[in-house]
């Protein structure tokens, strides 16, 4: 094989010690005693750059060998020198950064899709408050129209750690995965809504109900950080007035 062994579980792009022994010329139990060292003198470095694992031989038994991440082989390969090495250490480099660009591209695009998937989720939701604004405002609420931004800001203090920094708009700095849970949150948020609604049940009582589902289905997901912006910062957590004209 002419070309390095690069492979990737989920986010994680790693190469093998049989491979770099294989392609730096070295003797594979050599380079698993260099790796040892590597983890003995720095396990907080050590662990996470390189997994234990096992290969088959040609005899059909199992040995050891180890899994490294792009850290990992270039904290390793600094021990090789030569012109062949160099030439090995640049070509890994390359191959590294090459798998990195296609997996970054499959993560936006599969960003992009969870945004626009979540957009329309959104505008059904929004629908569902606008209809929710005129049901309470029927019952004599006077700041009905607040509750756009309190069922999502109740959503997004129940999921997220948010920080004041940045510039984008807070949906734009979450990643899939919190995408995914904000969407989660906001459908059943809405579906409180449109239950309450329908059993006739006061307004002030449809909002508890929507924001104690949310916050239920919050507590299994681990709270995550965001990054926010500072106009969403500054919408965050509510202020006492803010609470009074929710109540109004």
């Amino acid at each position: 094989m002419n070309e390095p062994f690069i492979r990737q579980r989920g986010a994680q792009l790693f190469t093998t010690s049989l491979d770099v022994a294989e392609k730096f010329g070295k003797r594979h139990d050599h380079v698993l005693v260099s790796v040892r060292k590597i983890i003995e003198s720095d396990g907080a470095f050590g662990r996470p750059n390189f997994r234990e694992s096992s290969y088959l031989n040609g005899q059909n038994k199992r040995q050891p060998m180890f899994e490294m991440t792009r850290s990992g082989f270039t904290i390793l390969a600094m021990g090789f020198s030569g012109k062949a090495a160099l030439e090995w250490k640049i070509k890994y480099e390359q191959a590294f950064s090459a798998m990195e660009r296609d997996l970054a591209n499959q993560q936006n695009l599969s960003w992009q899709e969870q945004r626009r998937n979540g957009k329309l989720a959104r505008r059904e939701v929004t629908d569902t408050i606008k209809a929710f604004i005129a049901y309470a405002e029927l019952q004599g609420s006077k700041n009905a129209h607040h509750y756009y931004r309190h069922i999502t800001v109740a959503a997004y203090k129940a999921l997220f750690i948010i920080q004041d920094q940045g510039g984008k708009s807070f949906r734009d700095l979450l990643d899939s995965m919190q995408l995914s849970f904000l969407t989660t949150a906001e459908y059943i948020a809405a579906k409180a809504i449109e239950d309450g609604m329908e059993s006739g049940t006061p307004y002030k009582d449809i909002y508890k109900l929507a924001k104690s589902r949310i916050e239920t289905v919050a507590l299994s997901i681990p709270r995550t950080k965001v990054v926010s912006d500072h106009a969403a910062a500054q919408r965050l957590p509510f202020t006492s007035t803010q609470m009074r004209e929710v109540a109004a």
